[in-house]
């Protein structure tokens, strides 16, 4: 049987679609983990899915913040967005199984100094907000949250292949989701709108894919993508 193996290291903030992720120095906790699994693995959104719902339990057991997900790898609180997961890596077509995956996690820890950029600015959201020196994080706080979210997500990869392990993953994931039962505009390639339709969401199923029926009546199971709520914060 293969060993599986775990690396984690700083990395340069991106999002879906070559977009940056804003990640100021000192204000934010990044970081990178590279998962092998030893007999791979199916399904790659389980990972992201996985991520969202670690970073959650480790926000909420440091801060006391209830966090939400939205589809598939945003974390909110409070209304903001104060993470944001990418997952990517390499498989193997005769099997469909994950071979390597890398799976990048930014969080906004303090509010920036000035700020942050105006594009993001009426969407992102950090941990301690205020101004910069009116709310800060305890000391070591970033320490203590990248061991939180690397116990949790850890426990939950080893046991993508246990249905009762992953089934309370799931369970969590959609009681957190900020998008079953709304009324969505999809974008089946991340920053493409000439494909987009709008929906309304019905179900995340066991692999995270969302389910969602259009206008028509017809369901869709999308395994990748962005969706989009109608209120321009969960843009």
């Amino acid at each position: 049987m293969g060993k599986t193996e775990y690396r984690a290291a700083p990395t340069q903030g991106a999002e879906n679609a070559g977009r940056g992720f804003f990640s100021p120095i000192g204000y934010g906790l990044y970081l990178s983990v590279l998962f092998c699994p030893g007999n791979g693995a199916c399904a790659p959104a389980r990972f992201t899915a996985a991520a969202a719902v670690a970073v959650s339990l480790a926000v909420e057991r440091l801060t006391g913040t209830e966090c939400r997900i939205k589809w598939v790898n945003d974390v909110f609180c409070s209304g903001k967005k104060v993470c944001g997961i990418l997952s990517e890596g390499t498989g193997s077509f005769e099997t469909g199984r994950v071979e390597s995956l890398v799976t990048g996690i930014g969080i906004n820890v303090r509010r920036p100094p000035d700020d942050f950029p105006a594009e993001i600015r009426g969407i992102a959201g950090a941990l301690f907000w205020g101004a910069s020196n009116q709310s800060v994080p305890p000391a070591n706080f970033r320490n203590k949250l990248a061991a939180q979210v690397l116990h949790y997500l850890f426990g939950f990869f080893e046991g993508l292949s246990s249905d009762e392990t992953w089934g309370g993953v799931m369970s969590e994931y959609r009681r957190r989701s900020l998008v079953l039962g709304q009324e969505i505009t999809v974008y089946p390639v991340t920053g493409d709108s000439s494909s987009a339709f709008r929906a309304r969401t019905v179900d995340i199923d066991a692999d995270a894919a969302l389910i969602v029926e259009t206008g028509t009546g017809e369901r869709r199971t999308l395994h990748s993508g962005e969706v989009r709520l109608g209120s321009a914060n969960f843009a």
